[in-house]
C-alpha cells in the first residue's frame, strides 16, 4: 500500500481545500498506481484531521462526504440497504471512474463559496429523532468540527437537536447541567440512552403485568346469571 502523504489532510474546510488540491494532483502526477481505483482510494485516505484522527464518534466532514459517495455507488449497483459499503466494491458511477472524475467532483464538492455556508446549514438541519445515539454523535461531529463554534455554542446546538425524550432524562438523571464540553455532553448522552433503555423496558413489564391482572379482574367480575327456561309441553 502506497502511504499517505503524512503533511496533508483535508477535514471539508474549504480554506484547507486549495492546498490539499494541489499537493493531491503534485503527487499524482509522480506516483504509478496499479489501478484509478487504488489511486481514489489512495486520495480518500488524506480525508482526516491534522494529526490523522478518524474515529467511530469523531470523523472529518470529507470523510462523511466519502461514505456518502460509497453508498451512492452502493445504490447505483442495487446492492441492499444492509449492505456495509466498502473500498472492496466494485466503482460503478461516474464520480469513481477515474481519479481525474474524482477530483472534479471533490472540485464541485467543495470548491466553491459556498461549500462552509452548505456545512453550517446542514449542521443546524441536523436532528437524532429516533436515531441510535452513537450514530447521531457521529453524523453531528462530521459537522460541527467544520464550522468555527465556540465550545458552548456546539453544546447549545447539540442539546437543541437531541430527541426531546433523551433530553429530558439527560437533564434529570445525569451531571448534564455541569456539563461544560461537546465531549462530556455526549458521553452523559449516552447514559442517558442506557437509561431510557432501561426505564423502556421496566414500562413494558408494567403495561404487561397490569393488562394480566386486568383480565383477571375482568373474569373475576363475570357474573353468570341463571338461565330461564319455561316448561315444554309434549
Amino acid at each position: 500500500m502506497i502511504p499517505t502523504l503524512s503533511h496533508v489532510y483535508f477535514t471539508g474546510d474549504p480554506q484547507e481545500f486549495d492546498n490539499f488540491m494541489y499537493y493531491i494532483s503534485d503527487a499524482l502526477h509522480e506516483i504509478k498506481f496499479e489501478s484509478q481505483k487504488l489511486a481514489i482510494n489512495w486520495i480518500a485516505r488524506h480525508f482526516r484531521f491534522p494529526d490523522g484522527e478518524n474515529s467511530m464518534e469523531r470523523s472529518a466532514f470529507s470523510f462523511q462526504w466519502w461514505i456518502g459517495l460509497l453508498k451512492k455507488n452502493a445504490r447505483a449497483q442495487g446492492l441492499p440497504i444492509s449492505h456495509a459499503v466498502s473500498v472492496k466494491d466494485k466503482y460503478a458511477i461516474p464520480e469513481l471512474s477515474s481519479s481525474q472524475a474524482f477530483m472534479g467532483h471533490l472540485q464541485e464538492s467543495f470548491g466553491t463559496g459556498n461549500a462552509l455556508e452548505n456545512m453550517r446549514e446542514a449542521m443546524y438541519a441536523l436532528s437524532q429523532g429516533e436515531q441510535e445515539i452513537q450514530r447521531f454523535n457521529t453524523q453531528f461531529n462530521a459537522l460541527v468540527y467544520g464550522v468555527d463554534l465556540t465550545e458552548t455554542e456546539r453544546c447549545k446546538v447539540y442539546e437543541d437537536a437531541l430527541n426531546v425524550e433523551l433530553l429530558s432524562i439527560a437533564i434529570k438523571h445525569t451531571a448534564w447541567r455541569e456539563a461544560k464540553t461537546l465531549d462530556d455532553k455526549q458521553d452523559l448522552a449516552k447514559s442517558a440512552s442506557f437509561i431510557k433503555q432501561k426505564l423502556d423496558v421496566i414500562q413494558a413489564r408494567v403495561d404487561a403485568e397490569n393488562l394480566k391482572s386486568g383480565g383477571q379482574e375482568d373474569q373475576e367480575g363475570i357474573v353468570l346469571e341463571p338461565a330461564n327456561f319455561s316448561p315444554v309441553n309434549l
